[in-house]
């Protein structure tokens, strides 16, 4: 079943109601027939539909909630596969050195790709770097292989 609200509030928390709950449209009651005709063609068809003065509304929440996931994940979106692989290097406790021999790169290569990972994570070091791989869920912890742990 689709579904067009139609209705009088312009608020938008009766508008992210009905979208969260997954209606098809919002249109206010201020539209005119064609107006509503179109929107339940449209829901019909799998589209989806917004009061135009609402529109705005949802572009701005959206944009409000993909910056907020910036912050949250401090760039994690924004490492590419190779930035990743060295971050768990890092927190495996690799040196530079080491990371450049399993990874067939330079050291300075390695130097340099750990300056632009650290600003894209927003860290100031290898420490806090492990750190935040670790509690991204991207190395695990393995206290077996840790030095002066049993194992």
């Amino acid at each position: 079943m689709k579904i067009v609200m139609l209705t009088m509030h312009s608020h938008d928390g009766h508008l992210f109601q009905a979208l969260q709950a997954g209606a098809m449209g919002y249109i206010l009651k201020t539209a005119g027939a064609d107006q509503v005709l179109s929107a339940v063609r449209a829901a019909a068809a799998g589209g989806s539909v917004i009061a135009p003065s609402l529109a705005g509304k949802v572009l701005t929440e959206f944009r409000r909630m993909a910056s907020k996931l910036d912050v949250e994940d401090g760039g994690l979106g924004q490492l590419t596969e190779t930035e990743m692989q060295i971050l768990q290097l890092v927190a495996s406790g690799r040196s530079n050195k080491e990371i450049a021999s399993k990874m067939v790169l330079t050291e300075s290569t390695v130097k340099n790709r750990l300056s632009v990972l650290f600003q894209k994570i927003n860290v100031a070091d290898r420490t806090q770097a492990a750190i935040y791989a670790i509690t991204h869920g991207l190395a695990p912890i393995d206290m077996t292989s840790q030095p002066g742990t049993a194992g």
